[in-house]
C-alpha cells in the first residue's frame, strides 16, 4: 500500500524549488482546455501563480507525497481567500499528479488525504473541458463527504461544493 502524505512547501526551499520545476508541466496540461495559458517566445508559461501561493497567510501549497517522494500537488485557498466563495471555507485550486501515477488510485489517495487534513465546506472548479478531471471529481468528491456534493455548470466550468465537517 503506497504512504501518501502532505506537506506545506512553504515549510523548506528544497519544497518550493520543486515546485517551480514541475508547475509548468500543470500548465502545460491546462493549456489543453484553457487557451489563457500560453508560451511565451522564451519558453515561459503565463501566466504563472505560483508565486501568489507562497507570498499568503491564506494560500495553502501542499507537495503531494508517495512513499517519500514527491509525486503531485494541491494548493488550497482557505479563509479568507479572495477566489472563492463566502459561503466556503475553502477552494481547491490547483491539483496536479505526475503522469506516471495517473490512473493508478494515487491521485484519489492524495484528495483524501488532503480532504482529512482540513474539515469544513470545500468548493472547487473543473473545466468543463477537462472531461477526466471532472470524472475524478464525481468519483472522489462523494468518498470525502457524507453528503452528495452539488454541482453546477457556469459557461466553462463545473462548480463543485461539498462539506466534510468533523462530526
Amino acid at each position: 500500500m503506497t504512504i501518501v502524505n502532505l506537506t506545506d512547501a512553504r515549510g523548506a526551499d528544497v519544497f518550493r524549488e520543486w515546485l517551480r520545476n514541475v508547475y509548468p508541466l500543470y500548465l502545460h496540461d491546462l493549456s489543453e482546455f484553457d487557451a489563457t495559458y500560453q508560451l511565451t517566445s522564451n519558453g515561459i508559461w503565463e501566466p504563472d501563480y505560483l508565486p501568489y501561493w507562497f507570498e499568503h497567510p491564506f494560500c495553502l501549497p501542499f507537495v503531494a507525497f508517495a512513499d517519500g517522494v514527491p509525486a503531485g500537488f494541491a494548493f488550497v485557498g482557505q479563509s479568507p481567500f479572495p477566489f472563492m466563495s463566502p459561503s466556503c471555507d475553502f477552494r481547491l485550486c490547483e491539483f496536479f499528479v505526475l503522469r506516471k501515477h495517473r490512473r493508478t488510485g494515487l491521485g484519489r489517495h492524495i484528495a483524501l488525504e488532503l480532504f482529512s487534513k482540513l474539515h469544513g465546506v470545500w468548493e472547487l472548479v473543473v473545466l468543463t473541458r477537462n472531461t477526466a478531471a471532472a470524472r475524478f471529481w464525481r468519483v472522489v468528491l462523494p468518498l470525502a463527504s457524507s453528503e452528495a456534493p452539488s454541482e453546477g455548470t457556469d459557461g466553462p466550468e463545473i462548480h463543485f461544493v461539498f462539506s466534510n465537517r468533523a462530526t
